[in-house]
C-alpha cells in the first residue's frame, strides 16, 4: 500500500513556506518531501511548481516511499487559492491536516513585489502602478488571488473539518517562533517540546538578473525528477544549504523588500479593507494591525 502524506502547508508565496518547510523537516517525528512545492494537485495554470500529473500520482507518492515510520508525512505546495486543489486534496487524504498561513497585504505584497521582477518590469516601477496593470497578467492575478484570504479560508473550512485546519497570521507566527511552533505541533499531535533551529530561510531579496536565473531554473527542470530526489537524500544538508547560499549571492543583489512609502500603504489598505474585515468576521479575531 503507497503511504500516503498527511500534511499539507497550503499557503500563498511569501508566507514562510519554506521557513515551516525546514522546520517540521528537522521534527524526528515528520518526514517532509525531498522536493518542495512538487504542485500534484489542482490547476496547473494556477500552480507555481505543478511538477507531477494530478491524474499518475505514483511518482508524487514516490516522494514518500519508505516513510511509514513517520507520524507526519507532509509537503508545502502553494494551493491556497486553487478550489480544485482543495477538492483533490479532499479526495487523495480526507483525514489530511492544513496549515494556513496569512500575511498582511502590505507586507505581501511588498515582498511579492521585491522578490518578482515580472511585477516591476511589467506591471510598472512602482506597487500602485502593478497593482492597477497587472489584473490580466499571470503573476498579477495570482497575487491577487493570493490576498481574497475571506474567500479561500471559507472553501478550505467547507472542505475540511475545522480541527483540521490550523490558521495562523504571518507576524504572530514569526514574532515567537517557539511558542508557536510548539502549539502547531500540539495540533498535529507531535512531541511539542522539540525546537529546530529556527533561522531565516528563503528571505525577500532584490533580483540580480532575471533571465539568467529563469534559464538556470529551466535548465534545472530538465532533470530528471527522481535523479533530484536522489540527490536531496544523499547529499549532506550543510553542502545544499552551502549550494543555495552560493546561488542566492549570484542572482540577487541584497536582502530584503523595496522601500515602501506611506502613500503605498495607504492605498494597498483601502484596496484590501473589505477582505480585511471579511477574514477578521470568518475568523472573529482582530486584525487591526494590518491597517498600520
Amino acid at each position: 500500500m503507497s503511504i500516503k502524506p498527511n500534511f499539507f502547508i497550503v499557503s500563498g508565496g511569501r508566507s514562510g513556506n519554506v521557513s515551516l518547510h525546514n522546520y517540521f523537516d528537522e521534527h524526528p517525528e515528520v518526514y517532509m518531501s525531498v522536493i518542495k512545492a512538487p504542485g500534484a494537485f489542482g490547476n496547473k495554470e494556477k500552480a507555481y511548481n505543478g511538477m507531477f500529473d494530478t491524474k499518475d500520482k505514483k511518482a508524487y507518492l514516490n516522494l514518500f516511499k519508505g516513510t511509514e515510520n513517520f507520524k507526519i508525512r507532509g509537503e508545502v505546495s502553494h494551493y491556497f487559492h486553487d478550489e480544485q486543489a482543495a477538492k483533490e486534496l479532499k479526495a487523495f487524504n480526507p483525514k489530511a491536516k492544513i496549515l494556513i498561513v496569512v500575511r498582511n497585504p502590505i507586507d505581501l505584497i511588498n515582498s511579492h513585489y521585491s522578490n518578482i521582477s515580472d511585477l516591476r518590469t511589467l506591471g510598472g516601477d512602482t506597487i500602485i502602478k502593478c497593482l492597477q496593470n497587472l489584473q490580466s497578467h499571470t503573476q498579477g492575478r495570482l497575487l491577487s488571488d493570493n490576498l481574497r484570504y475571506a474567500h479561500y479560508v471559507k472553501l478550505w473550512q467547507k472542505t475540511f473539518a475545522k480541527k483540521q485546519i490550523y490558521i495562523i497570521e504571518f507576524n504572530e507566527l514569526m514574532s515567537n517562533l517557539p511558542r508557536e511552533y510548539s502549539k502547531i505541533c500540539e495540533w498535529l499531535e507531535i512531541d511539542n517540546q522539540f525546537q529546530p533551529i529556527f533561522k531565516r530561510h528563503n528571505p525577500a531579496r532584490w533580483n540580480r538578473d532575471e533571465k539568467k536565473r529563469k534559464s538556470v531554473i529551466k535548465n534545472v527542470n530538465k532533470v530528471p525528477i527522481s535523479f533530484r530526489v536522489f540527490l536531496k537524500k544523499k547529499l549532506p544538508k550543510k553542502l545544499q544549504e552551502r549550494i543555495r547560499k552560493k546561488l542566492n549571492k549570484y542572482f540577487t543583489i541584497a536582502e530584503g523588500t523595496s522601500p515602501i512609502d506611506l502613500k503605498t500603504k495607504a492605498y494597498i489598505i483601502k484596496k484590501y479593507e473589505p477582505e480585511i474585515k471579511a477574514l477578521e468576521k470568518l475568523l472573529n479575531r482582530d486584525l487591526s494591525n494590518w491597517r498600520k
